[in-house]
């Protein structure tokens, strides 16, 4: 699944999704993670993946 989000966009991920995030060379992103259920465990981050991947 691709999803295009606009500036402010808040998106809620379930913790069982595994999903990347990505921005254009030429564009600025900000990432905000907010773990509300800590006490379930650390979040597990990923490898940065490639633009062929």
């Amino acid at each position: 699944m691709i999803a295009d989000s606009e500036t402010f966009d808040v998106v809620a991920i379930p913790a069982e999704i595994v999903h990347w995030h990505r921005a254009a060379p030429d564009s600025r992103f900000t990432h905000i993670a907010i773990n509300t259920k800590a006490h379930l465990g650390v979040t597990q981050w990923y490898a940065p993946i490639t633009n062929e991947e």
